[in-house]
């Protein structure tokens, strides 16, 4: 019991009278935390309640049932928020030691504040999550958020909405992504390219990562790539204007596409060839617009930033036709658009 004067009580049964008497005014902040592995809800009492749970609907259930009752998520913490806790860490951890935490688990602070000999219990559960973990059961989690497999926290997170009261599910981390889809694309192949084509929804959580990995592959395939210039309002808006933009046809097999090196919220491939600088990005949304500041970080981080950019949307081939990329005005260097359609059922 926290009173108004900062001191605490505490009590092993908090059905005991004081407590009941506190619990029954409106103006105390009752806050229940189910801890244990068996289901249990809080009281039902007058207090303003606040239950802070895992996914776990048993703990909540009932819970959610009283009139008057909000459910909100909380998000995995940012990177941002991780390092700024860190100094508060005792004993202390190193900045680079809390990144590699963060790019392996992403943000949940019991495992990136975790004393060494913890951390590295967490990190063999973390490997042996994703070597037992099957395509099942992450299409499983996907579907139903709130299922207990090992899938459910330590490889698949809640991405929240800024209302907080809604989410979509995502990888706990891009290592997470890669490692699971290496596994299954030995045995999955066509179950993966139909993912990635849209077999399971447009906007399921695994098509836009599996489309970037499989065009990639039928891109470095392709020696008469058409490339269409897309004009300055981002999209071909009529068939004359089509007729007026030709594609480029292009030898992608000649291209060494690269990988930046910070792979969070850059390019996802970038090339030269004859003196000119392309930039590959792969999306399977109708609508997609540059990110400037991170495309400026990306550019200014070569040894040599070029001037000029062909920026090339790689995209299904039936979105070709409707694909708009918004614009942006971006002083430092010129950029011009393109889109490239890629068909995966040929892959």
């Amino acid at each position: 019991l926290l009173r108004p004067d900062g001191s605490v009580q505490l009590y092993g049964d908090p059905r005991a009278e004081y407590p009941r008497q506190v619990l029954a005014e409106p103006s105390t902040v009752y806050m229940f935390d189910p801890c244990g592995k068996a289901a249990r809800e809080p009281l039902h009492v007058n207090a303003s309640t606040w239950v802070a749970s895992s996914p776990n609907k048993h703990n909540y259930q009932q819970f959610l049932k009283r009139q008057g009752t909000t459910q909100a998520f909380m998000p995995p913490w940012t990177i941002d928020e991780v390092l700024a806790a860190r100094s508060s860490v005792d004993p202390p951890i190193e900045e680079n030691e809390i990144r590699e935490r963060f790019r392996l688990h992403g943000g949940v602070p019991r495992t990136l504040f975790a004393a060494s000999d913890a951390y590295e219990h967490r990190a063999r559960e973390l490997r042996g999550a994703i070597a037992e973990c099957h395509l099942q059961n992450v299409l499983d989690v996907i579907s139903n958020p709130e299922d207990k497999g090992e899938a459910s926290h330590k490889l698949v997170h809640y991405d929240v909405r800024d209302d907080f009261r809604s989410f979509v599910t995502k990888f706990a981390s891009s290592y997470v992504e890669d490692q699971l889809i290496a596994r299954w694309q030995d045995s999955n192949t066509d179950r993966l390219i139909a993912i990635a084509c849209g077999a399971l929804g447009t906007d399921h959580i695994l098509r836009g990562k599996l489309f970037q990995r499989f065009s990639l592959a039928n891109l470095r395939e392709e020696p008469r790539a058409k490339v269409w210039p897309l004009p300055p309002r981002g999209k071909i808006e009529n068939k004359k204007e089509k007729s007026c933009a030709e594609p480029v046809i292009m030898d992608m097999t000649k291209i060494d596409f690269l990988s930046p090196k910070q792979a969070n919220d850059a390019p996802d491939w970038y090339a030269q060839k004859e003196e000119k600088f392309y930039v590959f990005n792969a999306t399977v949304s109708k609508t997609h617009g540059l990110n400037v500041r991170h495309l400026n970080k990306f550019i200014f981080s070569l040894l040599s930033p070029p001037k000029a950019i062909h920026y090339v949307w790689v995209v299904p081939e039936d979105m070709v036709k409707d694909f708009k990329a918004r614009t942006h005005d971006i002083s430092t260097f010129s950029i011009s658009q393109h889109v490239v359609g890629i068909n995966l059922r040929t892959t």
